[in-house]
């Protein structure tokens, strides 16, 4: 079957082979013969007419159409990216942004990262490394305020 295949189409690949003999296969229902028998005469009869080239625009049609999905995924991710970038430069330039905003921020931002461009890897890293500092930075602060207990020596 294969040996025939190559014979009606030189420049096909194995993978490209067994995908088209899988897709044929899905095809049978009920044979009335052996399913290898039956399998063996679609395919063949298949790929000397024009299905194989109709099964080859389908699969590039395919192939683009998961491609441009995979294009617009990122470009959505690039954009939350920088609307939630945004937020976590707005609060550290001193504006208020809700607690929330900034949790939903920097968890999408981490999560993303290695989805991003190298350069815009970059500034979120070095965004997140600053709001971390500033978190430290106000623990010390509110810890330095609070009164220190005292502890005193009792009796037994």
């Amino acid at each position: 079957m294969i040996r025939q295949m190559l014979i009606n189409t030189p420049d096909a690949s194995d993978a490209e082979i067994a995908d088209f003999i899988h897709h044929k296969g899905r095809e049978i229902k009920n044979p009335k013969t052996s399913f290898m028998a039956c399998l063996s005469a679609v395919v063949v009869g298949a790929m000397q007419g024009h299905r194989m080239a109709l099964y080859r625009q389908q699969r590039q049609k395919e192939q683009e159409q998961h491609e441009a999905d995979l294009r617009c995924e990122f470009e959505k991710t690039v954009q939350c990216s920088e609307f939630w970038l945004g937020k976590l430069e707005q609060h550290l330039a001193g504006r208020t942004v809700d607690p929330s905003t900034l949790q939903n921020a920097e968890a999408f931002l981490r999560a993303h990262i290695p989805l991003l461009a190298e350069r815009l890897q970059q500034r979120v890293q070095c965004t997140l490394q600053r709001v971390a500092e500033r978190c430290v930075e106000v623990y010390r602060r509110r810890s330095v305020e609070l009164p220190r207990p005292v502890f005193t020596k009792t009796e037994d």
